[in-house]
């Protein structure tokens, strides 16, 4: 059970830093899309998609 645990948390360690990476950038959905997507980088774009199916999840319940 330990090394199950042990190897969960390594395989979540790159997805913790691309949420700290969005944290760094402020990304904020009450901003228009024209500003978030003028100039997006990689991080921009998945927090943009993982917000959007978040929010349409949340939705249709």
């Amino acid at each position: 059970m330990n090394t199950l645990l042990k190897a969960i948390l390594i395989a979540g360690l790159p997805f913790g830093a691309a949420v700290t990476t969005v944290h760094a950038q402020g990304f904020d959905p009450r901003q228009p899309c024209s500003v978030i997507l003028e100039n997006p980088d990689d991080a921009t774009l998945d927090a943009v998609g993982a917000w959007t199916f978040g929010y349409l999840a949340a939705k249709t319940i």
